[in-house]
């Protein structure tokens, strides 16, 4: 009762799962909070706003970043909250060229760069030249 399994996807499904678990396709711990409003994955987010979290300024203490594809989420069953990524590795917002082991530090309304003077935030994985805004994989370090 409550497991089923689809063969042509090869999802299994349960309501509880007790086992020790070998792999994960994605590589971050993260945990829902409430939001002052739904911000896309990368966005770096601290403690306050309307409800528990908000985008990060400068100045600020960042919380986190806005997961895409947790890992492992705690406080899943939470209504209306979103997956804050707390350690691991994930996409952050950045702006700016970005070299691959560059601290990325919080700059303005939840994004990071390499140049600004906010708290850190993670250090980039990979690297890319475009100065615009994009998704950057970074080791988590908040």
């Amino acid at each position: 009762t409550g497991l089923t399994y689809n063969p042509s996807s090869g999802t299994l499904t349960s309501t509880i799962f007790a086992g020790t678990a070998n792999s994960a396709k994605y590589a971050d711990l993260a945990e829902n909070y409430l939001p002052d409003i739904n911000y896309p994955a990368g966005t770096i987010v601290m403690i306050g706003g309307v409800n528990e979290i908000t985008y990060c300024s400068v100045g600020a203490i960042p919380a986190g970043v806005v997961s895409e594809n947790p890992a492992y989420l705690m406080n899943s069953e939470q209504k209306g909250g979103l997956p804050v990524a707390l350690v691991g590795r994930v996409k952050v917002r950045v702006v700016g060229t970005v070299q691959q082991g560059q601290l990325m530090r919080v700059d303005l309304n939840g994004v990071a760069s390499a140049i600004a003077d906010g708290d850190p935030v993670g250090i980039a994985i990979e690297e890319s030249d475009d100065v615009g805004e994009k998704l950057i994989e970074c080791l988590l370090k908040v």
